[in-house]
């Protein structure tokens, strides 16, 4: 690295975030940032002034409390910070340009003198070492400014200073160098650096795992808690447009019913603005605490050196165990649904009483139903002219995808047809032979069209290729827009970012994965040779099969399609059986759904609408059923 990028890396990680300068005598806070001592001091002073008990970290917000005599020195000072004690000196050099500060020919500078304080030029560098009065200063070539952070410590004890730190006691929690082990903890649990080392990088390997992915599940919940807070606000906006419905029909007798009902809407609102933006503040400084725990100790593990390790491992666990234990006592966000309940009988009387009253009621919205889906009728065949094979519903727009063996198929939230793309001449993509289609998480459209991964727009134009899989795979979105591939030919089920890198694979034995959708931590994965649906963990662990078991009623035969419903139940298509069975997350068996007038003859792939409609494609009966 290039000496001038290597001050600019250690000065930009060496600076206060409080006085925006290079630190000076650095104090590292528990949550593992750290501060300029007479920094830290000031605030604390300024805290004290104010009848404060605690600081809050400048950067997280994480409290420390203050000291009666207002003063941190008591705080540990970062390994790597106490070695940039030996290069601080350089930064004003870098601001003059790196020239020779010794002679007057302003040549560029190649060494330093800890003792003069002089940048030389490479003569006045060689006379330096030459002259008797200057030979024994402390120079050093500024191209090797990296090598001091990594030059291994010794023993900070007086008359030790030359010592290696070799040991690490246990019981005094720092290290040691042989004279300080055989003089002052000869009775002590002594082990050696890289011993503890080892024991440290295995702990904080394990809690950043851990934390990592409780920093992923905060970001999770974030998102759900607006989700669930938009959901809320629209059901209070379709309250408040039936009230205004309501009332002005009855127009000034209604009127201060009205501004009765509109006021009460407004403060539940208010109320659940307000918990949600403590929720969301809650879990955002939650997440900005992680950061930086996760940051250090991956620093920590870049770095790999066993004395860093051996003294810093268990702050860094500490504070990440605060964190987590922080994370899991956050409690469920929840708000109460709200809709208004209108009074026929009173709107008769009005003269004596208002229309309606509004309703809050709390709901869990994760608790499943046990529901009967009714057949409602079929997709407008127009828009498509052979039997369908697969289904998508856009998240966003609500728009439907539906494909056959020729082309794509777009129908609006109302089912109705608007467009096609596949075998046209027009600026969108043409298709050869597709086999699996999605909306990804921005509304764009992915297929699987002979073994080609292809990434059109909404309007099917196309974008780019993302890989080649088997031609009978499959595609579904995972949690933030993420792609599940089921592919037969290696019978793995693969996950791709939105952008269509490999982010991680598992392999299935003796299993040729039909379709696989990713729902609370689980991978369901259809298969039909083993006629069930195996469920697996994040990382591709078994866990246990659905349909394998019971009684025929309740087993599978031939499972493809799956989709997640709005009562948190699993559908899937029973093809050779030729009807949709319902279970719960966890197996249990709720219903059988078969189709009427006419009946499913071959179900494949079904997919599910904001408003719980399932659509179920059967190619045998050339249609596209509707269920609700």
């Amino acid at each position: 690295m290039d000496v001038h990028q290597c001050w600019e890396g250690l000065l930009k990680r060496a600076k206060c975030k409080i006085c925006l300068r290079t630190l000076e005598e650095p104090k590292t806070l528990p949550c593992l940032h750290s501060f300029c001592l007479a920094c830290l001091e000031k605030l604390a002073r300024d805290g004290s002034r104010r009848q404060e008990k605690k600081l809050n970290c400048p950067v997280c917000q994480s409290p420390l409390p203050i000291p009666e005599e207002n003063t941190f020195s008591y705080l540990p000072t970062s390994l790597q910070l106490e070695r940039f004690k030996n290069v601080m000196a350089f930064a004003n050099g870098r601001e003059r340009g790196m020239k020779c500060s010794n002679c007057d020919e302003m040549k560029t500078a190649i060494s330093y003198c800890y003792v003069c304080r002089d940048y030389l030029c490479w003569a006045c560098d060689q006379a330096h070492r030459r002259l008797k009065t200057t030979r024994h200063h402390r120079n050093i070539l500024l191209e090797r400014v990296q090598s001091l952070l990594k030059k291994p410590p010794v023993c900070s004890v007086e008359y030790h200073e030359e010592m290696p730190i070799d040991y690490y006691c246990n019981d005094c929690l720092e290290c040691l160098c042989q004279v300080c082990r055989d003089e002052d903890h000869r009775e002590h649990d002594v082990i050696s650096v890289p011993k503890a080392s080892k024991r440290g990088k295995t702990e904080l390997l394990e809690t950043l795992m851990r934390a990592k992915q409780e920093f992923v599940a905060l970001k999770e919940k974030i998102k759900e808690t607006s989700d669930i807070f938009q959901d809320k606000k629209e059901d209070i906006i379709d309250a408040r447009r039936l009230v205004e419905t309501n009332v002005d029909l009855c127009i000034q007798c209604l009127k201060e019913h009205k501004e009765a009902v509109l006021t009460k809407l407004d403060e539940i609102y208010a109320g659940q603005q307000q918990a949600h933006e403590n929720k969301q503040r809650e879990l955002t400084l939650l997440l900005t605490q992680m950061k930086n725990p996760i940051a250090y100790g991956n620093g920590v593990l870049v770095r790999n050196l066993d004395e860093e390790i051996a003294l810093e491992w268990d702050m860094v666990v500490s504070r990440c165990e605060d964190l987590l234990d922080s994370a899991g006592n956050t409690q469920q966000f929840q708000l109460p649904s709200v809709t208004y309940l209108a009074d026929e009988e009173m709107c008769r009387k009005i003269q004596r009483s208002g229309l309606g009253q509004v309703i809050v009621r709390m709901e869990n919205p994760f608790v499943p139903e046990r529901h009967q889906y009714k057949r409602m009728g079929e997709m407008s065949p127009s828009g498509y002219e052979s039997a369908p094979r697969g289904v998508a519903v856009c998240p966003s727009t609500g728009n439907i995808l539906v494909f056959n063996s020729r082309n794509v198929h777009v129908f609006n939230s109302q089912r109705q047809y608007m467009w096609s793309f596949g075998n046209s001449r027009n600026d969108t993509k043409n298709l050869s032979h597709p086999t699996s289609v999605a909306y990804s998480a921005s509304g764009d459209i992915i297929v699987i069209d002979r073994g080609t991964i292809v990434h059109c727009s909404s309007k099917g134009v196309f974008l780019g290729y993302w890989g080649r899989v088997h031609e009978e795979s499959t595609v579904s979105i995972k949690t933030f827009g993420d792609l599940i591939v089921c592919d037969k030919s290696d019978a793995t089920v693969k996950v791709l970012s939105s952008y269509g890198s490999l982010r991680k694979s598992f392999n299935i034995p003796n299993v040729k994965p039909s379709f696989a959708i990713y729902h609370e931590e689980k991978f369901f994965v259809s298969d039909k040779e083993k006629q069930c649906v195996k469920v697996f963990d994040e990382n591709g662990g078994f866990i246990y099969d659905i349909g394998a078991r019971g009684c025929d009623q309740e087993k599978l035969n031939s499972p493809l399609g799956l989709a997640i419903d709005g009562f948190n139940n699993l559908v899937v298509c029973d093809t050779e059986r030729a009807r949709l069975q319902i279970y719960n997350l966890d197996g249990t068996h709720v219903c059988t759904v078969e189709g009427e007038s006419p009946r499913l003859a071959s179900p494949e792939f079904v997919a599910v609408s904001k408003e719980g409609h399932l659509f179920v494609t059967d190619p045998k009966s050339n249609c596209v059923h509707v269920f609700r």
